[in-house]
């Protein structure tokens, strides 16, 4: 091709290109359509991105309910009457009030006509949406519809119309309809202490080094599991309703049995951050949930506050059956909590005999008055650390057991000889293996753990199946 003609095929491509980008595009925002086109529009200007919070006055309502975003990265609604919190600040569902600010951005009012005699009436609901720069962007919307539309104004000058659903949801239910229906919201397995108050019994549990430990009641190793099953039960609690409405009845705190609750629940997490200093802060989430009467007939309903009172909403009792109140189930029902693969070697002291000490090599236990292998000592050994690391007990007693004889102690070492754990070994009433532990060295509270049905080690020997003698308890 020759360079004229290049130049010409250059200059057509550019001529089209020009031709079809005011075909895509349009006439701009807020610019007059050709004659015959579609109205006029307006352009709102909000910025998605860049949204801080969202402040909506609902039409007739003395409270304006506020969504603004968290440190943590979400959001939460404060319902603010008289410039003070009227309920709880609640975390709302990101994606609702991402729907609401994706759809006003993109939306273009269609503009009233030169002509039109039309006003906002008093009664308009006014939205403020406050960006990270500091601006702000207001509308109001009339509370008036007109031909499944309504009139819109927005910062206070242009006036157009809209679609019904924007002004809906604005205020049918408005944001009090997004937040999380989960009563106790953030509480996760990353939770670091759990309590749990039922008929003035009261449970409660930390997390310390990985591991949870119970600390009331009685000081003890947990049943992870019950932990984890206690924390799940938490999580399914749904509210029904939130009663922070003006127009809902509100009950008094004794007629919703909220004075002297039946459950009392609190959950606290803490999160770890590192500042540019290289400081790390540690702040401290907290949950809580008073859970009193019913709030139905049926009882499938009951009454709740997540703060002393100020809030109160309704809750689903359906989950309510899987909060476990019997402070023995959350109680390690092993032995020790060590790892049988961690120890390194075992003392045993048999009542009434010499201590005896085994060793662990790579071929196995043996003992260390006899460096030779023994298959059936090893088998031994074996077994009595098995039952110790991996047998669960079928009950367990939080205070001193009466008619428990002790037959053996156990000092599980590691492979420095430094001790892991200790445990007690014996029979309670009719020949019951039974171990005792003391699973918090300050505490000095012993932990009886019963195991029926099960037969005592082969290296306990015939003092394990003795008959049970008076124990008295060390001072």
């Amino acid at each position: 091709m020759s360079r004229p003609a290049l130049i010409i095929a250059l200059l057509l491509a550019l001529v089209l290109s020009v031709v079809a980008l005011i075909v895509f595009v349009g006439p701009r925002s807020g610019e007059a359509d050709t004659p015959g086109g579609d109205p006029r529009t307006i352009n709102i200007p909000i910025d998605p991105a860049s949204v801080e919070s969202i402040t909506v006055q609902r039409t007739g309502r003395a409270s304006e309910e506020i969504v603004e975003r968290t440190s943590e990265g979400g959001w939460r609604l404060r319902v603010v009457q008289a410039g003070e919190d009227a309920a709880a600040p609640w975390p709302v569902i990101p994606a609702r009030v991402r729907g609401l600010v994706g759809v006003m951005a993109q939306m273009r009012p269609v503009a009233t006509g030169a002509g039109d005699d039309v006003s906002i009436s008093d009664r308009a609901a006014r939205a403020t949406f406050r960006h990270s720069d500091g601006r702000e962007t207001s509308i109001r919307v009339d509370s008036q519809s007109v031909g499944g539309r309504r009139l819109i104004e927005i910062d206070g000058a242009d006036l157009g119309y809209i679609d019904e659903d924007v002004y809906n949801a604005l205020t049918s239910p408005g944001p009090r309809g997004w937040r999380d229906p989960t009563a106790m919201p953030g509480v996760g397995s990353d939770a670091s202490r759990v309590r749990l108050v039922v008929n003035d019994v009261n449970i409660t549990a930390a997390r310390t080094g990985g591991r949870w430990w119970l600390r009331s009641p009685a000081n003890a190793r947990a049943e992870e599991s019950t932990v984890s099953r206690l924390l799940d039960a938490l999580r399914e609690l749904r509210i029904e309703r939130f009663l922070d409405d003006e127009a809902d009845a509100r009950p008094a705190l004794t007629d919703a049995g909220l004075d002297s609750p039946r459950y009392i629940v609190e959950v606290e997490s803490d999160q770890r951050q590192i500042g540019d200093d290289g400081d790390v802060s540690v702040t401290t989430q907290r949950r809580r949930l008073s859970i009193g009467g019913m709030a139905d007939v049926a009882g499938r309903l009951l009454y709740a506050t997540p703060d002393e009172g100020r809030t109160i909403v309704i809750i689903s009792a359906e989950a309510l059956g899987k909060l476990i109140p019997a402070p023995a189930m959350y109680v390690s029902r092993r032995a020790t909590s060590v790892e049988a693969a961690n120890v390194g070697s075992l003392l045993l002291s048999i009542d009434g005999r010499d201590e005896l000490l085994f060793l662990r090599s790579v071929d196995g236990w043996r003992a260390e008055s006899d460096p030779h292998d023994d298959e059936t000592l090893h088998r031994r050994v074996e077994e009595l650390l098995t039952f110790l690391t991996t047998r669960a007990a079928s009950d367990i007693r939080l205070l001193e057991l009466d008619g428990w004889s002790r037959a053996a102690a156990v000092t599980l070492m590691d492979f420095n000889g430094d001790p892991l754990d200790y445990v007690e070994i014996g029979l309670h009433g009719d020949d019951m293996l039974t171990t005792r532990t003391v699973d918090v060295p300050q505490s000095r509270q012993a932990i009886f753990r019963m195991h029926a049905g099960v037969a005592a080690p082969a290296l306990l020997g015939e003092e394990a199946q003795a008959p049970p003698v008076e124990y008295a308890p060390a001072k």
